[in-house]
């Protein structure tokens, strides 16, 4: 795809057709997010130009057709904007991509009911080997808009379907080859219907399928690190469920492995994976305090060069590696940088609150009984009003008395 846009770049220098399309709907972009319309239908027109004098690729077509969509709902003629999509489908009515992009503009317009029956349209017309692709958008769009309509059973059925399409149904055991190129394309769809199995508490079947998955995706080569982290961050919540807390820790360390291999990592998803996989060793009766450490430094580090708001967050839960270590002077200074870092958010009470009780367990650790009976009462105080449990903070209370 860049080999693709830099050839398009540089035939826009020696003015062939491509290149001067690519410019014009880049130009026409821009002003639309500008809300320079007149300046936008220019660059439509320029791109028409071009468009009569060369033959590209399909996929011109299409981004012209969807700017002029965007230019007449800017316009507030929604009207004129799905004619444009109806007169493209009734000139090639056996364009899948066509029909799927029109079913997605109904969707994100209010009209479901119409978006299920488009997808529904498009589905035979991407069955096809070469269609995988859009077969997938298609087949995830539709399972999406079934869902919102609360018709589970039928989306279901579309995200099985896909999983299989894309060897991705769960086998024992898992086959580790490089023959299943289709199998980054039902990477979502594998998600999603894990999380129906879920929902319904199937968890140790969604566990086998998002596992299993991840085993081949991996093998393949070929999924983005993104689908791979996305899959064994699942993976993780779901151990967490099932208290398998070492199992979820290593599998957000997956999670962290697979994002760090991204050519452009995404520092507030490590954080966040960072911060899960502390909580994981932290939580439960026999928490691993060395274990979250390592996870917690590095969010620190993190969080501290990207002026990260979720600052306050990893400091608290530092201090509960601290105090689990019987560090309690450690675990004070750490939690009272938490307080006073939410106490200047925006909407500090509930953030801290949590800080607040922190701070007063690091106190009731140094049997400074009176101090943590004050931060016990400012974390009760900031609650106040919020629909939150303070059974945690009221088990403290008592603790302090």
């Amino acid at each position: 795809m860049a080999a693709a846009e830099g050839e398009d770049r540089r035939t826009a220098q020696d003015g062939r057709g491509p290149g001067l399309i690519t410019l014009a709907l880049e130009r026409c972009d821009e002003a639309l997010a500008r809300g320079a319309l007149d300046e936008a239908a220019v660059h439509l027109a320029a791109a028409d130009d071009a468009l009569a004098k060369a033959e590209p690729g399909h996929r011109f077509r299409i981004a012209l057709l969807l700017l002029r969509v965007e230019l007449e709902m800017r316009r507030g003629d929604p009207a004129r904007a799905l004619r444009l999509f109806d007169e493209r489908v009734a000139s090639a009515p056996g364009d899948p991509e066509l029909r799927f992009h029109r079913a997605e503009h109904l969707e994100v317009h209010g009209d479901v009911e119409r978006a299920i029956a488009a997808y529904r349209e498009a589905q035979p017309l991407a069955a096809a080997p070469e269609q995988l692709a859009i077969g997938a958008a298609v087949a995830e769009a539709l399972s999406r808009a079934l869902l919102s309509r609360g018709a589970v059973a039928e989306a279901e059925q579309v995200l099985m379907a896909l999983v299989e399409r894309t060897d991705l149904a769960p086998r024992d055991p898992p086959k580790r080859s490089r023959e299943a190129p289709r199998a980054p394309y039902g990477a979502a769809a594998v998600r999603a219907l894990a999380s129906i199995w879920v929902d319904r508490g199937s968890l140790a079947p969604a566990r086998t399928l998002l596992s299993n998955a991840l085993v081949r995706l991996e093998a393949t080569g070929l999924a983005a690190p993104e689908q791979l982290a996305g899959v064994a961050t699942d993976i993780g919540l779901l151990e967490l469920a099932q208290e398998r807390r070492v199992e979820a820790e290593a599998a957000f360390d997956r999670a962290i492995e697979h994002l760090a291999a991204s050519p452009r990592p995404d520092p507030a998803a490590t954080l966040e994976l960072e911060l899960m996989a502390a909580s994981a060793a932290l939580a439960g009766p026999q928490p691993r305090p060395a274990s979250a450490k390592p996870h917690l430094h590095r969010a620190l580090s993190i969080a501290t060069r990207a002026a990260d708001p979720r600052l306050a967050d990893v400091l608290r839960t530092l201090s509960v590696a601290r105090l689990l270590e019987d560090d309690a002077p450690g675990a004070e200074s750490l939690a009272r940088e938490a307080l006073a870092i939410d106490e200047r958010a925006p909407s500090p009470q509930i953030a801290a609150a949590l800080s607040a009780n922190q701070l007063g367990a690091t106190l009731l650790a140094q049997a400074r009984t009176a101090d943590a009976q004050r931060a016990f009462d400012r974390a009760a105080k900031l609650l106040a009003g919020q629909r939150s449990d303070l059974a945690g903070l009221r088990a403290n209370l008592g603790k302090s008395r």
